[in-house]
């Protein structure tokens, strides 16, 4: 199946990234990538990045893929990791890199992999760029390239303190059931596909509505936010969403994929905690599938 995360904004990214998974297998290699190692991505797609492209040396060239690897310690630690390492490029000359191996997850919280960004060193350049990279990787789900859980919680805080007063918003629960079987199953090249298809449909709708904001809540959930919104157009809405998910997933030639979809809205006009709000759509979406 194809790479299970958005990877337009890293392939488009002028510092070199690749993204391997937990077996340090390089699954994306971006055009920067290539420019500084020398290695075209058909040539280490696939392939186990300390064995092939010796992108951490020391300034002798010796090979710092297991001692002092930052992709390694990363995914040990789950945590974010900043160094400066040299590059060996496929004419052997060497080259001094800033690096930072960031881990990512599924919408499950398991460590899926890391990616990698690199580029010759300027340290303050450099940090800046790193910066802003994290903040996206932070609100980004990488499966869909939505936002995520934690923007929509965000913007839901920064909402509240904008309507302190008179405040009133429409949510609406997008809620699939049985993707995990799917994932189970041979099927999970069209379960993928289908959620990034979901993704575009409800993207798509909320961009068509003011004051609209949708995001990727969990693995088979999204939610819509309307801001300033009233019953009978949050009501509106959802017909739409139904009838855009109805008409372009199960006739657009993805039917092979058993799945089903409950719409669940609520008016929220308090300063309940956006989690608990959800919860309560979520309580009510699982009865329907009793």
């Amino acid at each position: 199946m194809g790479v299970p995360y958005s990877v337009d904004f890293l392939k488009s990214m002028k510092e070199g990234v690749y993204v391997v998974n937990r077996e340090r297998q390089i699954t994306l290699w971006n055009d920067s990538a290539r420019i500084l190692t020398g290695f075209s991505e058909a040539e280490v797609l696939g392939k186990q990045c300390s064995k092939y492209v010796r992108c951490h040396v020391d300034d002798s060239g010796e090979n710092l893929c297991e001692e002092s690897c930052p992709l390694k310690e990363a995914m040990v630690t789950g945590k974010q990791v900043e160094t400066t390492a040299f590059l060996k490029h496929r004419d052997d000359h060497l080259i001094k890199m800033n690096i930072t191996a960031v881990p990512y997850h599924n919408s499950q919280g398991f460590l899926e992999g890391v990616i990698e960004i690199f580029s010759p060193f300027e340290e303050e350049k450099f940090d800046a760029r790193i910066e802003g990279f994290n903040e996206r990787v932070r609100y980004t789900d990488l499966e869909t390239g939505m936002v995520n859980r934690n923007f929509m919680d965000a913007h839901y805080m920064n909402l509240l303190n904008q309507n302190s007063v008179n405040f009133e918003m429409g949510l609406i629960l997008v809620d699939v059931a049985f993707i995990e079987e799917f994932v189970k199953l041979e099927e999970r090249e069209h379960a993928f596909e289908l959620i990034t298809r979901l993704g575009e449909i409800i993207q798509g709708v909320a961009n068509g509505h003011a004051d609209t904001t949708a995001g990727r809540w969990s693995e088979k959930s999204f939610i819509l936010m309307l801001n300033n919104s009233h019953p009978e157009h949050m009501n509106h809405v959802k017909e739409e969403l139904e009838r855009r998910i109805r008409v372009e997933v199960f006739n657009g030639g993805m039917d092979s994929v058993e799945m089903t979809f409950q719409l669940m809205t609520t008016m929220i006009s308090s300063d309940e905690p956006l989690e608990k709000v959800v919860d309560i759509l979520h309580l009510r979406s699982a009865k329907l599938y009793q």
